[in-house]
């Protein structure tokens, strides 16, 4: 997928700059800045992209698809707990 027209922050010149992005496999395979993209990419003309920024308000030990999740960790071992927490972050 490639997205054209996006306003990219780039870290190295600490501001936005208009660009594209090609997305392969869920990630981004490729930035650039010059020349103009194909016709049939997603417009991103109103839209910020800020590459390699996470979440920074994550709750990694809590599985979404459990209600009472809390629960789960009653008890665990701080260890397997980080490891849970690790295998999410990857996600």
């Amino acid at each position: 997928m490639l997205l054209k027209n996006a306003n990219i922050y780039d870290v190295r010149a600490g501001a936005f700059r208009l660009g594209h992005l090609f997305i392969e496999n869920g990630r981004i395979a490729d930035i650039g800045f010059d020349g103009s993209p194909q016709s049939d990419a997603v417009d991103m003309q109103t839209s910020y992209v800020l590459p390699g920024f996470i979440d920074c308000h994550v709750h990694l030990c809590v599985d979404t698809y459990n209600p009472d999740a809390s629960r789960l960790w009653a008890g665990a071992k701080p260890g397997t707990i980080a490891l849970s927490a690790a295998r999410a972050a990857y996600r």
